[in-house]
């Protein structure tokens, strides 16, 4: 058996990666997961709105059956538990992340406005108008968008 010979420092039968062939597989790694992180975190935002958005539906459900039950809408949570006892009402401050139930007073309680803020910090708005003043023959006019609790008053 002949031994080792050297070519150019090194032996002729060297096995395993060289040092720049881990670094391309490092620096292609780290080229995915930079990639990856903004799509992951659009996603996960994403799917933070559409669980208030969810929420505020739910919401304006309940508050259309108690409507059609009683030709009036309800601002309290207690009352359309009847209708669904899972449903959680929140408080605007204290837990912003369930729907806040306000009805308008000066309509007759025919306006009902359900807002909420998603874990994304956005607030979501839904104002339920059962008897649009000004237009004749309509009911049920929905509005929905995003923007601060206060549009409730100056969205109809």
């Amino acid at each position: 058996m002949e031994p080792a010979r050297f070519r150019f420092g090194t032996l002729r039968d060297e096995r395993g990666f060289t040092l720049v062939e881990m670094m391309v597989v490092a620096l292609t790694i780290a080229i995915l997961i930079a990639i990856s992180i903004p799509l992951i975190q659009n996603f996960r935002i994403r799917t933070q709105d559409r669980a208030v958005q969810t929420q505020l539906r739910t919401a304006l459900i309940l508050e259309r059956n108690h409507w059609v039950e009683t030709g009036s809408f309800t601002g309290d949570g207690a009352i359309l538990k009847q209708y669904d006892p899972q449903f959680l009402e929140g408080d605007a401050l204290a837990a912003p992340y369930h729907p806040v139930l306000w009805v308008d007073a000066t309509s007759n309680e025919q306006r009902v406005c359900v807002f909420a803020q998603s874990d994304s910090g956005t607030w979501f708005v839904v104002v339920e108008d059962a008897d649009p003043a000004g237009v004749p023959g309509v009911t049920n006019k929905t509005y929905f968008g995003q923007g601060l609790p206060a549009q409730c008053d100056d969205t109809l």
